[in-house]
């Protein structure tokens, strides 16, 4: 076979065979089409996205992408901080090339986006002959992905949001302390309208840890719930009503997709939720139950003063939490 054929695409070297072949990247989704509207899951970093993509990847209708955006701007345009600003592929032929493969359910990324981690059987998923029942779910850990909607074909979004002090002491564990650039997360025209300039300066000279963090957790999280805001393809899940009751959480989640609910799926939330807690902080098996209050366990009086100090420059978000 000529070369050309077997050429490298632009995301990364697959190995499911058939789209290794450019001529039948292109044709394939026009000739078996996946069904539509696709499937976005989003959250804050730290906010159990990677356990939920797990529960939506197994079910046997569906074709998952582990964070096929960020990796793109990681690994091929250089971008270094873990998760980088998203910005629109309107003017990036590759971006909008990516998107066209995504919700083609086509896959040419490397077996660490397109390989379930949940599934040992995961390539049988992207075979040709299953096709036209089955859903494209995207998940991203980048809120900046919501400029991406029209370009994955209007997706059903799903929104992962978890309690403030938990996602702030995970991140903190790890080391994720830096101060993320506001204007760079979210862009100026967002600011000028929801954040004041003193504010934003604000932010700028604060060095407590816990402000900052729940400064960027309310400006992130109220930006998103405007940009969602009439969006009748939004649903929003509690990550700590999830691990509380995994099953009947996803149940609802499913079926707000429109998706039936699938053995596969029951199996795994009851291999992955009633485990002990592993070592790997980016595992997708917990202990359920015992994560939803996990954070006060590492989080005192001072630090959910500190955080809802934060928070309370931005709206009155705290209040909706358990504190």
């Amino acid at each position: 076979m000529h070369r050309a054929v077997l050429r490298r695409n632009p995301f990364g070297w697959t190995t499911i065979a058939w789209a290794k072949i450019p001529l039948l990247r292109n044709v394939v989704p026009k000739l078996l089409p996946v069904k539509k509207p696709p499937i976005l899951v989003l959250s804050l970093p730290r906010s159990g996205s990677s356990w939920l993509g797990s529960i939506l990847g197994v079910h046997p209708d569906l074709l998952y992408y582990r964070e096929p955006i960020t990796d793109f701007y990681q690994r091929i345009r250089g971008a270094r901080d873990a998760v980088p600003y998203l910005p629109s592929p309107k003017n990036d032929t590759d971006a909008r090339l990516m998107c066209k493969m995504i919700v083609g359910g086509v896959p040419v990324f490397r077996d660490e986006v397109i390989g379930s981690t949940a599934t040992e059987n995961w390539r049988q998923r992207w075979q040709l002959r299953s096709r036209r029942r089955k859903r494209v779910v995207v998940k991203e850990v980048n809120t900046s992905a919501l400029r991406w909607l029209e370009f994955l074909n209007s997706p059903f979004v799903i929104y992962l949001r978890r309690h403030p002090a938990g996602v702030a002491l995970s991140r903190k564990q790890l080391g994720w302390v830096t101060k993320r650039s506001l204007r760079t997360e979210l862009g100026p025209t967002i600011f000028v309208e929801d954040l004041s300039e003193s504010d934003l300066e604000w932010y700028e000279r604060e060095e407590n840890y816990w402000k900052c963090f729940g400064f960027y957790y309310a400006a992130v999280e109220g930006w998103v719930e405007k940009f969602l805001k009439g969006n009748e393809r939004s649903y929003f899940v509690s990550y700590e009503n999830l691990v509380r009751y995994p099953i009947d959480e996803s149940r609802r989640i499913f079926a707000a997709c429109g998706l039936g609910w699938a053995p596969e799926v029951e199996e795994h939330l009851r291999r992955t939720t009633q485990s002990s807690r592993s070592e790997d902080p980016f595992s997708v098996s917990r202990n359920s139950g015992a994560m939803a209050e996990a954070w006060r366990k590492g989080v005192g009086n001072d630090e959910v003063r500190m955080l809802r100090e934060g928070m309370s420059r931005v709206s009155d978000l705290a209040d909706r939490f358990e504190w």
